[in-house]
């Protein structure tokens, strides 16, 4: 007579290796393909703005998302030089999705916007959505500036005052 050699705790012993195995090849599956659904779903956004007076300092770009304040700091934030009186950022891989771009002049390098007594910018300023500032526009606010960004990469050109 034959009797099953595997005796139990093998047995389950084994089952629980496959299951864990096969969880770790779901869960990898699933990370994969998420990071290439985000991929697909996001492109670099390149600014190249014109306008500088002169090319001292350097330029920074300042990235808004819906809700926050564009006379504070960004959620993201990159400086570029100046030549010729343009300069051009890309923040990459941005998710689709609706923003603002703020760029002023750092003539200083202090990195911040620099303002006179009266509280009025002593440092030119570009706005995303062909905002200018006047009497009759009022202060730049995330709806004025706001633009869509979708899936592939996208250029916005913007204008130093």
């Amino acid at each position: 007579m034959m009797t099953n050699t595997i005796d139990k705790p093998l047995h389950s012993s084994l089952q629980r290796g496959y299951r864990h195995v096969l969880r770790a090849a779901l869960l990898i599956l699933l990370t994969t393909s998420g990071i290439a659904t985000a991929q697909r779903q996001s492109g670099d956004l390149t600014v190249l703005v014109s306008g500088f007076k002169t090319n001292q300092g350097h330029a920074i770009a300042r990235l808004y998302l819906p809700g926050n304040e564009v006379t504070k700091k960004g959620q993201q934030e990159i400086s570029a030089t100046i030549h010729d009186g343009k300069s051009n950022f890309v923040f990459p891989a941005l998710p689709a999705g609706v923003y603002a771009v703020v760029v002023f002049h750092d003539a200083n390098d202090n990195g911040t916007v620099d303002h006179n007594f009266f509280g009025l910018p002593v440092e030119a300023l570009g706005f995303s959505n062909g905002f200018r500032v006047s009497l009759t526009s009022g202060m730049p606010n995330f709806e004025k500036l706001r633009f869509a960004h979708g899936n592939s990469p996208q250029t916005i050109q913007l204008n130093m005052e």
